[in-house]
């Protein structure tokens, strides 16, 4: 039902005139129906990011929808501490010779992932891009190489590059196997509603149970780059285990 403005001035004034007779005998009411509005107003701002997991034997994002056309409103921008991996190496780590051994794992930020797939198709391809510069993989703006020894746990937090949408995670065992071998993972895109900042309950609105409060103005959703978390573990001679979270 919509009320015309000089009408709604006119009832909250009748309304505030008679809620004032009535104040004393109405405090107990007042103060249960602030504490009420109170605890809305805390579980209206209750939000959270969206977690996400990545499905490895169907290669994708469980939730993420890789067609929603908020996907084109996001900024692909710089960002600190974007990116966490967590490496567990096996005891049996990269074993050849019957002995384990060392191995080299790179992490790569990519703007486009078409030059890579097809350079890892074979272990020559693999081995190559393990061992190029940057520059030197195709649409690639950032990589980084780590080696890991047998039962050793390393933790490492990278930044996101700007325009970095996609992450490779490499790894050079002697007995190569290239399904086994490489992951690569889009980073996906998070959706979330801004909350509107809490706005002070008038006399008015809490002694007519808000009747007359005027809706608060709806804020656009934040759209940005998921926060990636991976957990890897390193066997034999293949990935193992791979784990992936979006937030």
């Amino acid at each position: 039902m919509k009320i015309n403005n000089a009408h709604a001035k006119s009832v909250k004034g009748i309304a505030l005139m008679t809620a004032l007779t009535f104040l004393s005998g109405c405090s107990m009411l007042s103060e249960t129906f602030a504490g009420s509005t109170d605890k809305i107003a805390e579980l209206q701002q209750q939000s959270g990011s969206k977690t996400d997991r990545w499905l490895d034997n169907d290669a994708r994002w469980k939730n993420w929808d890789v067609g929603n056309p908020n996907n084109s409103l996001v900024t692909w921008s710089y960002e600190k501490n974007a990116l966490a991996v967590k490496l567990v190496a096996s005891r049996d780590l990269n074993t050849y010779a019957q002995r384990p051994h060392t191995l080299v794992v790179k992490v790569i930020q990519l703007t486009d992932v078409s030059g890579l797939s097809t350079l890892i198709q074979t272990p020559d391809g693999v081995r190559a891009v393990l061992s190029e510069a940057t520059e030197m993989i195709p649409n690639a703006v950032y990589s980084e190489s780590k080696i890991l020894a047998p039962k050793q746990t390393q933790t490492i937090n990278f930044a996101r590059q700007q325009d970095a949408k996609f992450i490779a995670l490499v790894t050079g065992f002697a007995e190569l196997n290239t399904e086994k071998s490489v992951r690569i993972i889009p980073i996906p895109v998070i959706s979330e509603a801004q909350t509107p900042p809490e706005q002070e309950t008038s006399l008015v609105d809490t002694l007519t149970f808000g009747f007359f409060a005027e809706e608060p103005e709806q804020l656009p959703d934040i759209v940005r780059p998921a926060l990636i978390t991976m957990d890897v573990k390193l066997g034999e001679n293949s990935i193992s285990e791979f784990l992936a979270t979006a937030r």
